[in-house]
């Protein structure tokens, strides 16, 4: 499924700051379901 760019953005910022892809996918889903 797509991901809204808003979230997406959120997404690179995490990446930068060294989250690992287990915390993004949990963040997202918080995010998603806000």
């Amino acid at each position: 499924r797509e991901i809204p760019a808003h979230l997406a953005h959120i997404a690179e910022g995490i990446q930068d700051s060294g989250t690992t892809r287990q915390e993004a996918r949990t963040l997202l889903a918080h995010h998603a379901t806000a």
